[in-house]
């Protein structure tokens, strides 16, 4: 899944994520409905994060979540475990764990390269390890 979207959102804002939606708000609400497309009982929560290079923090670029009160906002830092994050900007390779949540979900952290192998965005994606019959 990560590689059909990384391709498309370097298609369309190109390498420098943050700034580009920074400098051009009317692009956030399309990345986001994009992510909320994607969104299906299996995939959820669909979030584009950037390693901020100045501080220890990352930085939510887009947030697909469908419901908008738990959606992250633009700028807003994200929490995560933060050594998961920082392997993958060290790595620059994929990386997934269970998570907490009644055992059922998994994280599925992809890492966006550019054409120089530079990390320009992670992408998280939250997806059902299997489904639940009632």
């Amino acid at each position: 899944m990560g590689i059909n979207i990384d391709k498309y959102l370097i298609n369309i804002i190109g390498n420098n994520f943050y700034q580009v939606l920074k400098n051009n708000p009317n692009l956030q609400p399309e990345i986001e409905l994009y992510f909320e497309s994607l969104n299906t009982s299996k995939y959820k929560n669909i979030i584009l994060i950037e390693n901020n290079i100045y501080s220890d923090n990352f930085t939510v670029i887009a947030d697909g979540n469908i419901d908008f009160n738990n959606r992250l906002v633009f700028g807003e830092i994200f929490k995560l475990n933060n050594k998961r994050l920082k392997n993958i900007v060290k790595y620059k390779k994929p990386l997934s764990f269970q998570q907490d949540i009644k055992g059922f979900w998994q994280t599925y952290l992809y890492p966006i390269l550019n054409n120089k192998n530079e990390l320009i965005a992670i992408l998280s994606i939250d997806f059902l390890l299997k489904i639940l019959i009632k």
